[in-house]
């Protein structure tokens, strides 16, 4: 019988916080599962490497796990596949339900190209025919251009801070130079600005309100904390 709970993403911040929220609850089986588990949190639970690119290891870790909280992979080249190849896996091992951390906005032709890559962890979630429940990222309380961010966090600050608006020209041109990164890394970093640009990154919700039970910060509130 299919009773455990297991986790992904427990050496990383997002992980490590649920971890830590749901570990005193003793009526939970935890399986923690981490590609080094040396860095996972010193915890009296059952702990289990895992790796999102080894879909055999990945299966045989997942076995006799009901509910699996999926934290998505580090930024890659091939985090899409990496994302469907341990999906499969956990259909195979026999995981019935699958929460997944996405992002806002998250479509097959999203402004952010990131933002594509969790929509088709989406889609592969609901190919697999486990049940699911999607996570995507909760919003403040309003949504600000970059020039009204630049404004209102110097004025919270003390300080003169100002946006400079580049072109996607000179956007490429200076992390090119700069890092040296792969094209894919270069248009994430570039598309974070365009999507803030376009709006498609812009809807607010009531999400923190409704979950939390308490209204999402302004940006002086996150400031001053």
């Amino acid at each position: 019988m299919t009773t455990a709970i297991a986790l992904t993403g427990v050496t990383g911040a997002l992980g490590g916080l649920v971890v830590r929220a749901l570990a005193d609850d003793f009526r939970l089986d935890l399986r923690l599962l981490a590609r080094d588990p040396s860095r996972a949190p010193d915890l009296d639970t059952d702990l289990r490497a895992c790796d999102y690119a080894d879909p055999a290891g990945a299966e045989e870790a997942l076995r006799g796990v009901r509910t699996l909280f999926m934290v998505s992979a580090s930024e890659s080249a091939d985090r899409r596949a990496q994302h469907r190849a341990f999906i499969g896996a956990a259909a195979r091992a026999g995981v019935e339900h699958v929460v997944y951390t996405s992002f806002a906005g998250a479509a097959p032709d999203a402004t952010f190209t990131l933002g594509r890559d969790h929509a088709d962890a989406e889609a592969a979630i609901r190919e697999s025919g486990m049940a699911f429940t999607i996570l995507r990222t909760l919003s403040g309380p309003e949504a600000l251009t970059l020039a009204e961010v630049a404004e209102r966090a110097g004025a919270a600050l003390g300080r003169e801070l100002r946006f400079v608006d580049e072109t996607e020209d000179e956007a490429y041109a200076w992390r090119r130079d700069r890092y040296g990164a792969e094209q894919w890394q270069l248009d994430a970093w570039v598309s974070t600005y365009t999507a803030i640009r376009d709006g498609s990154v812009a809807e607010v919700t009531d999400d923190v309100r409704r979950v939390a039970g308490h209204p999402p910060r302004t940006l002086e509130e996150a400031l001053r904390s």
